[in-house]
């Protein structure tokens, strides 16, 4: 954060200024302090030649944006931690910001112009309750995160004047659980109507066999694949696994690589600019295919890593890779098979 520095008394020419704004080299600069680099800064605030009430409209116009959960956001996303992020990630909080930042408040203006000291549990509690009742809990849970994650990495690097997380204690919204099951039926029928696009298919076959996510799917290499299967990489702290080869994965592979227009990249699934295919150009054809084709209760590519997990005969746990046994029985979506009470 760039910082106003302590204040000190003012000559008689500038006290009638802002603080911190002076008149150098034919122009009004507000100076501040920036503690990252321990050095003084310039910006230019306006023309020499302004009036004085100019000037402190100018002043205020810029003050406006600082210190509001919107710069704060800003900054965040200029930050080294924030580039260190996965791509669907820095996506996802870019996303999540804009949703923040545009939320209308009663008094006209929008959530992200509201003063990080105003920032309190009550106002985080109202945002998420508001979303809930629009019928977004889970992406109001997920802004939620955002917010807690935006207000700790400032306290921890002294961006606002922060002394407190407004976001911490906030109960989430509550979640349910998805329990859509793809039936063979379903599954087949899809598989068909996807063959439309080149890239589908192997998707299908692979999120399936390997009960996994799309990202994990598209980050498979040739490097991957193993005389003993396929190696997966898994996302969401979930453990990584090799799964045996069959014929079915086989040909699975066979034809992701059909999709390879670059043979200096290792991805199995490539896009037509011979670089690895991206989620969203994966998401958009599904998307479309259930717009205009599928007659029936929609599913998504996600939902076939739960049809895997499900149709597992053996440990669904280990073959999930989940670590904690609550997500494999999020997973395994097939009603129990039970004998009438006798």
């Amino acid at each position: 954060m760039v910082r106003c520095m302590s204040p000190r008394r003012r000559s008689k020419k500038n006290e009638k200024l802002p603080p911190y704004v002076y008149l150098k080299k034919g122009r009004y600069v507000i100076v501040s302090y920036d503690p990252d680099t321990r050095k003084q800064k310039e910006r230019r605030l306006c023309a020499g030649n302004a009036s004085l009430s100019e000037v402190w409209s100018a002043y205020e116009s810029l003050h406006q944006h600082f210190n509001t959960f919107k710069w704060l956001s800003d900054l965040y996303q200029k930050s080294q931690e924030f580039s260190d992020k996965a791509n669907s990630t820095r996506k996802a909080y870019r996303s999540h910001a804009r949703t923040i930042c545009r939320t209308q408040l009663k008094d006209g203006r929008r959530l992200g112009e509201l003063p990080l000291q105003a920032w309190t549990q009550p106002v985080v509690k109202r945002y998420i309750d508001k979303r809930h009742k629009n019928g977004a809990s889970v992406s109001g849970n997920r802004e939620k995160a955002y917010i807690s994650l935006v207000f700790s990495w400032a306290i921890e690097r002294g961006k606002g004047n922060l002394t407190s997380n407004p976001a911490k204690g906030v109960r989430r919204n509550k979640e349910r659980s998805r329990t859509r099951y793809v039936t063979d039926q379903e599954y087949g029928d899809m598989l068909e109507l996807a063959r439309r696009y080149a890239y589908v298919p192997p998707i299908m076959e692979l999120a399936y066999l390997l009960r996994a996510r799309l990202a994990e799917v598209l980050d498979i290499t040739r490097h991957d694949l193993l005389d003993e299967g396929i190696y997966l990489h898994r996302r969401k702290g979930s453990r990584d696994a090799i799964t045996s080869w069959s014929t079915r994965l086989r040909a699975a592979v066979v034809a992701a690589k059909t999709t390879i227009t670059n043979p200096f990249d290792p991805h199995i699934l490539q896009s037509k600019d011979g670089a690895r295919l991206r989620e969203s150009t994966a998401q958009t054809a599904w998307g479309r295919i259930m717009r205009e084709q599928w007659p029936g209760e929609r599913f998504t590519i996600h939902d076939l890593k739960a049809k895997g997990i499900t149709d597992t005969t053996g440990d669904k746990q280990k073959a999930g890779g989940h670590i904690d046994p609550k997500m494999t029985a999020i997973y395994d979506r097939k009603p129990l098979d039970v004998d009438p009470t006798r």
